[in-house]
């Protein structure tokens, strides 16, 4: 009892740690980008929709992008998983006009002026953004991969299916999000209290 007791608050810390944004920071992140230039945009959209670490985005490969199918494989960095996701109908648009603009000599799908985006331009990247849309300071790219994660959970997503998402090797990396998710929570809450399983307190 307890270690359980122990494991709890060091998800409790963890979860505390992790700097993500509402859905209303994210709405107001894209309608910044809408101004910027298409791969500026992808970038982002990339990080938020698969939850990317930005290692994974300035090093995902054009050829692991598919248009015709539809279709992009991430590997997961820190030893996680390759997975294959399909592109989401709202990105695909945006992913067709950047393949069309990108430098197609550079290996990777991401790229800058000079071959490869590099990691620092990625991050300058989403803080101008970030600043256009009035975010506050102390947030970077990585959010948008907790950003997605507590999303995905608040839209009814299992910790199995957000740990797919994210490339998680295990799924206790993927446990932290689920303290952070409110609506999750009070989704079962309000399941558990119409259920004629569950006994009511009269």
């Amino acid at each position: 009892m307890q270690k359980q007791r122990k494991a709890q608050t060091v998800l409790e810390k963890r979860s505390e740690a992790l700097k993500y944004l509402t859905q209303e920071q994210v709405r107001a992140l894209f309608q910044a980008a809408a101004k910027r230039p298409v791969r500026d945009r992808l970038l982002l959209a990339f990080a938020y929709r698969f939850g990317m670490r930005t290692n994974e985005l300035i090093e995902l490969l054009a050829k692991a992008v598919d248009s015709a199918r539809g279709e992009v494989s991430i590997q997961g960095a820190k030893n996680g998983l390759l997975r294959t996701y399909t592109i989401p109908r709202d990105l695909k648009p945006l992913v067709r006009t950047y393949q069309r603009e990108r430098d197609d000599s550079v290996t990777q799908f991401f790229t800058g002026q000079r071959g490869r985006l590099h990691r620092v331009r990625a991050y300058m990247i989403f803080r101008e953004i970030a600043d256009a849309a009035g975010l506050p300071e102390g947030i970077g790219l990585h959010s948008l991969r907790h950003s997605a994660a507590v999303h995905a959970l608040d839209a009814g997503l299992t910790t199995e299916d957000v740990r797919d998402l994210l490339r998680h090797a295990r799924l206790a990396s993927t446990e932290v999000y689920a303290v952070l998710s409110q609506k999750r929570r009070g989704n079962y809450q309000q399941r558990l209290a119409e259920s004629s399983e569950v006994v009511k307190i009269r």
